[in-house]
């Protein structure tokens, strides 16, 4: 049986009601979440049904996608066909994905997350930053549109999500005029991202502190699934988890990195877990002849048994 490996989405893949259909397709999962709300410090039903903006409020967010990506993932299991091969996640994706290939336990993951969540916003307060994707541009004319907005302020690349796609991060005022000049280096689009601070970049150093504080509580096994990290694109092992996990807030995510890699193991499967599908556009980009599927919902059990037949 061919090996698979599993991609849990990150943060901006945030839809309003998230989560909850889980519960009515699958309502022996209610106790389950119940026990994911216990370790969050906000009702989690009021602000995925809400409309009050909560939702795309980094504190709110991280802990929000992450308990749906679980609850998503429990309910796919039992259509797995034998353990996956590989796990990663995209960002905060990284984080859920730490109780999938049994790094934290669950409870352990959502303490560091609401740490995480909380010092990444402090972090967007103290040093207002945005996003933005840019396709189309070669990394060495991202590098001459960096050098000609570096009187902006910090500007950086820091999402390598697909051939043709980068992220940059970075002060608000390099943004935007990186937005304005993209088509002069380029890129056929630049598209600002629904994200609340300069993420992945070195104006997230702060929120370093923090979670090397509360990582020092936790305890973390060995994977129990060979667990790619972002900063590395490679698998990490227990003596160095800790500090990809610190590291990863103000350092780039090598996610094609990550494919092309995994490839490289035999693993041409892949399965994302979370709303939406932006993990499986990066993964048709990178490798033309995987097989990948997103699943959202129930409704998508019989694409996943497909891929085994």
């Amino acid at each position: 049986m061919k090996p698979y490996a599993l991609l849990f989405a990150g943060q901006g893949a945030q839809t309003p009601g998230m989560g909850l259909s889980v519960l009515t397709e699958s309502p022996s999962l209610q106790a389950y979440f119940d026990q994911l709300q216990a370790a969050v410090p906000f009702s989690l039903t009021e602000v995925l049904k809400g409309d009050d903006g909560r939702l795309n409020q980094t504190r709110y967010t991280q802990p929000s996608l992450a308990v749906t990506s679980l609850l998503l993932y429990q309910q796919l299991k039992p259509f797995l066909p034998k353990q996956a091969s590989a796990i990663a996640g995209f960002s905060l994706g990284e984080i859920t994905a730490l109780v999938a290939s049994g790094i934290l336990d669950t409870s352990s993951m959502l303490s560091l997350l609401n740490v995480r969540a909380e010092a990444m916003e402090q972090a967007s307060l103290a040093q207002p930053g945005k996003m933005a994707a840019f396709i189309g541009a070669s990394d060495e004319q991202l590098g001459q549109l960096l050098a000609s907005v570096q009187e902006e302020g910090v500007l950086e690349i820091v999402n390598y999500n697909c051939p043709g796609q980068r992220v940059l991060s970075g002060k608000v005022e390099a943004i935007d005029k990186a937005v304005s000049l993209a088509s002069q280096f380029g890129a056929r689009r630049a598209i600002p991202l629904a994200v609340s601070g300069a993420f992945h970049s070195s104006l997230m150093q702060a929120a370093q502190f923090p979670l090397a504080s509360i990582l020092k509580t936790l305890t973390i096994h060995e994977p129990s699934i060979p667990h790619y990290f972002n900063k590395t694109g490679q698998i990490g092992h227990q003596e160095t988890i800790t500090d990809l996990l610190i590291e990863q807030v103000a350092s780039p995510v090598l996610f094609e990195t990550t494919l092309l890699n995994m490839a490289n193991a035999g693993i041409l499967t892949f399965i994302e877990i979370g709303p939406g599908s932006v993990l499986t556009g990066f993964v048709k980009k990178t490798l033309p002849d995987a097989q990948v599927i997103s699943y959202n919902g129930i409704k998508d059990c019989d694409a996943v048994k497909e891929l085994w037949k």
